[in-house]
């Protein structure tokens, strides 16, 4: 090779170097995809209604909501009533954020209480009629 084609790749290269340091940018690693921050499972209510059973019995369901109410699944709950008997006195909150108790009356007026996570909720309660004979 000549001193010439020497020279005119020296050129060539130093031009090509050049070029590529100010014509072009490194390119950017792409952000990450959305992540939505993680749903808010503290516990801030507690919700308890009662229904008559066919059986003289009052199905009591406890259900635990964030406040945004959603369920908040995974909470003890404890159930008491101030008169009659609870057929379950503590259970765990399902997936829909509720747990059920049967309350087993005398036919009398009774508060039934929930508690769990720091919350309790309480209703009153009629048992069903007595029947007499």
């Amino acid at each position: 090779m000549t001193t010439k084609h020497l020279a005119a790749a020296a050129l060539f290269l130093s031009l090509l170097s050049a070029g590529c340091a100010n014509g072009f940018a490194a390119p950017i690693a792409p952000e990450p995809p959305y992540q939505a921050p993680p749903p808010d499972v503290t516990p801030a209510s507690i919700r308890l209604v009662g229904s008559s059973q066919p059986d003289r019995t009052i199905e009591m369901t406890a259900t635990v909501l964030t406040k945004g109410g959603s369920f908040v699944p995974g909470v003890v709950v404890r159930f008491s009533s101030s008169s009659g008997s609870m057929t379950v006195p503590d259970g765990l909150t399902d997936a829909a954020g509720s747990v059920k108790s049967w309350l087993v009356t005398v036919g009398d007026q009774t508060r039934v209480t929930a508690s769990g996570a720091g919350l309790s909720a309480s209703v009153i309660v009629i048992g069903p009629p007595t029947v007499s004979r």
